[in-house]
This record gives structure tokens, sequence and C-alpha cells, in this order.
């Protein structure tokens, strides 16, 4: 026996096809989701699908767009695209591909990953002036950002920490870091003496703990 609830969310709206009364007509062609499971295959693959949609719901909920990295944006698959956008609010069509629904992820990105994505796209397109420009023209943050890769790459682990450190006090700095350096008045962000010497009192008061 199949629980008359679970039924009742995983199985469509029951309408009277062709009745003029609901103003809805609906074909036996459209998606399938708008029937009700005819087999316990079908049910449970319903059920299945359900329980993915709310996973990818809450993992999307739970990491906001500018939390995204580079490498989170080519391994998303079609929905996980789908409901990042919709936790953040931002419309998008359901005939939208990924390419589509990545270029309404990646203004509301932080601006050292939106970057990586642009110049692996620009790469893949065989734009290399564009790639080159892109990267000739990155933030501070972005430079400190590669040195800090190629330093893991170099096995330099106590350069990399030190520069991990020096990146995370101009991440601190920014008003913005979804915003390009440069886009919006420097004044709104904060002095690097000032970052600092918040670290160094956030340090101390960890130490008397």
């Amino acid at each position: 026996f199949i629980d008359k609830q679970l039924w009742s969310e995983l199985g469509c709206k029951v309408i009277s096809l062709g009745d003029d009364r609901t103003g809805m007509r609906i074909s036996p062609s459209q998606a399938s989701s708008w029937r009700l499971p005819q087999t316990p295959e079908q049910f449970v693959a319903r059920a299945e699908r359900a329980r993915e949609d709310a996973r990818l719901r809450e993992e999307a909920q739970q990491r906001p767009l500018w939390r995204l990295k580079a490498a989170d944006i080519r391994q998303m698959s079609l929905d996980q695209l789908r409901y990042a956008l919709q936790a953040a609010g931002i419309p998008f069509k359901r005939a939208d591909t990924p390419p589509d629904l990545i270029a309404k992820i990646l203004p509301e990105m932080d601006e050292v990953e939106r970057r990586i994505v642009e110049i692996e796209e620009a790469v893949r397109n065989q734009d290399y002036d564009d790639a080159l420009l892109l990267q000739q023209s990155q933030s501070q943050r972005g430079m400190v950002a590669q040195m800090i890769l190629q330093a893991v790459q170099e096995e330099r682990y106590y350069d990399a920490a030190e520069l991990q450190e020096e990146y995370e006090i101009l991440s601190m700095a920014r008003a913005d870091v979804t915003q390009e350096e440069g886009s919006y008045d420097p004044y709104l962000d904060a002095d690097d003496w000032y970052v600092r010497d918040l670290q160094r009192t956030q340090r101390r008061m960890q130490g008397d703990t």
C-alpha cells in the first residue's frame, strides 16, 4: 500500500482532460510530470526525483552565488544552476541552456572567480586576445589568488599561507567582492592598515580565550 499523503504530494493535480470548466487542456504528449505514476517503478522514480530536488534546493539555499567557485560552475548540472538562481531570486526561462544560466550567475559571483570563468570561456572559444586582456587586467585580489595557486603547485606552502592571509585581508577590505576593482567609489573600501589591525586584535582575543 502507498501512503495517501505521499501519493498526493508526488502525483499531479487531477484535471479532467478537455473539460472547458477548468480552462485547461492537457494532451498525452505533454511532460510526464503532469500524470500520476502508473506503476511502482514510476512512483519510486518520482519519489527519488523529489528527494534529489529537495537536496539540490537546500544546497542552493545554503550557498549564495558570491561563494561559488569557478570549479563549482564547471561541475553544476542544469538543475543545480536553476536552483542556484531560484535561491537568489533571479528569474530565468525554462528554455535557458546552461550557458544562459551561467551568464545570469556570473554578475553575482566573486570578481576573482568570475574572471577565471571568463578567461576559461575565452580560451575555449580561441579568443586568446580577450583571455590575455582579462588576465592582465585582473584585480590585486586576483593576482594574489593566482600567486597562491602557483605557490601550492610548487609546494611552497609557507609562502602560500602568507599569501592566503594577504588575500583574506584584501577581501575583508572590499566593500563588495562581486564588483570589479575600480568600478565603484574606492572610499567605500576599508583601509588595509585598519583590516590588519582588526585581524591582530581578533587573534589576541582568540589567544586569551
